[in-house]
């Protein structure tokens, strides 16, 4: 029996390196086939795996400066700065600060005013409708409006933090951020001070009972950003700076670039493959302002898969699933943790997770993952809005295979 099995095994891990060789071939043509279509320019892709780091760049900086992109160059993160704004969060209910279940609007500044969920009446009416023929006919029907009587239900932070508090997207700009929607809907955000974004807020209708149901919303996250602000009475991108970025020691990753970071940031385009400046996220510089490398990035992956690192408690509380969002990618279930989502690439291995994000502004994408089982993370960063997220879980794929047997050989990303 033993010789059987290990006659299996042996088979195994012979076969094995040739369809994990294949996969990672496979990848590295579609990379080159994603510079060449649908007008994107430069794509650098890193990852980790087997204990070392890897990069290779593909396509062009713009259509003038026909260079490879560099894994130091900056790019815009979008969505990819809600895993700093939730994980200061934690940092701030480390320090006893706060309660990830208090409501928001105690520590909102007074006179701010942030809306409440108020459970709703219904009431069935009888009423006479036109049909065929002009015959009118009885019809019962539910009328249901939020009760001005009922205790009002609040928003709370880590409500803000897993995208079900209620809150929704404006409408207009419904398909701009949403990691589950194509891009070719996108509108841009207009840029909107402190003042007015919290008057937008004030007026804006809670749709659902928060905590029930997943609907991305920047301007949640962006809410979220605004109150951690208030509780610590400091501005937002330094708290981030003090608690995060500085004790990881992410030198290229910023809010605001100073005259030398200026220089190290790649030019965006749009879909078309037009030229785009950098976005002015003003108030929603907690959903989407941040700027990053893809080699402060892939650090930064590499620091979830370090147990022992002095933030390994925080970035495992952080990923685990807390909300199921409704939506399937790769044919199975998404959840949603603090920033990260979490799906199982393995149809025969629940237990594998992969853990990724992905972050889109008018002119960059980019898509981050990584998996603790294998000790593998990616790392795609793209100069043009087009998305690489289905690249990157191709991507993850070939790495998983690849880390199964040790005699399969590394991409070579040089």
């Amino acid at each position: 029996m033993k010789n059987i099995l290990l006659l299996a095994l042996l088979s195994f891990a012979l076969l094995n390196p040739i369809n994990s060789q294949s996969l990672l071939k496979t990848f590295d043509q579609e990379a080159n086939q994603y510079v060449k279509k649908k007008k994107n320019k430069g794509l650098v892709v890193g990852y980790f795996s087997e204990g070392e780091q890897h990069f290779k760049s593909y396509g062009a900086q713009s259509e003038i400066d026909k260079s490879l992109p560099s894994a130091t160059q900056i790019f815009e993160l979008g969505a990819v700065t809600e895993l700093f704004t939730t994980a200061l969060m934690m940092q701030l209910e480390k320090e006893q600060l706060l309660d990830p279940t208090d409501c928001i609007a105690g520590s909102m500044e007074e006179g701010f005013v942030i809306p409440n969920y108020l459970p709703l009446k219904c009431t069935d009416m009888n009423i006479w409708a036109p049909m065929l023929n002009d015959q009118p006919m009885n019809r019962q029907v539910r009328s249901c409006f939020p009760d001005p009587l009922a205790f009002p239900e609040c928003i709370t932070f880590c409500q803000l933090a897993t995208h079900n508090s209620g809150l929704r997207f404006p409408f207009k700009y419904r398909y701009m951020w949403e990691p589950f929607e194509k891009v070719s809907k996108r509108k841009s955000l207009e840029k909107t001070s402190k003042k007015s974004f919290l008057k937008q807020i004030k007026n804006t209708n809670v749709y659902s009972k928060p905590g029930t149901y997943y609907s991305y919303s920047v301007n949640g996250m962006s809410l979220l950003g605004l109150a951690l602000s208030e509780v610590k009475d400091e501005p937002f991108e330094s708290l981030v700076n003090q608690y995060l970025l500085e004790p990881l020691d992410l030198k290229n990753t910023f809010f605001n670039e100073t005259s030398a970071q200026e220089i190290q940031i790649i030019q965006g385009h749009d879909s078309k493959g037009r030229p785009v400046g950098l976005q002015d996220m003003d108030a929603r510089i907690p959903a989407l302002g941040l700027k990053s490398s893809p080699k402060d990035m892939l650090q930064f992956l590499n620091y979830q898969l370090d147990n022992k690192h002095f933030m390994s408690d925080l970035f495992y509380e952080q990923r685990q699933g807390r909300v199921e969002t409704g939506f399937r990618l790769e044919g199975d279930k998404v959840f949603q943790g603090y920033g990260w989502k979490l799906i199982s690439l393995d149809p025969t291995n629940k237990d594998e997770v992969t853990y990724w994000i992905s972050g889109s502004t008018d002119g960059y994408n980019v898509f981050l993952a990584f998996d603790t089982t294998n000790k593998t993370a990616v790392v795609l960063f793209s100069n043009s809005e087009n998305s690489v997220r289905d690249l990157g879980f191709q991507l993850v794929k070939a790495l998983s295979e690849k880390t199964i047997a040790s005699s399969v050989t590394a991409l070579d990303l040089k």
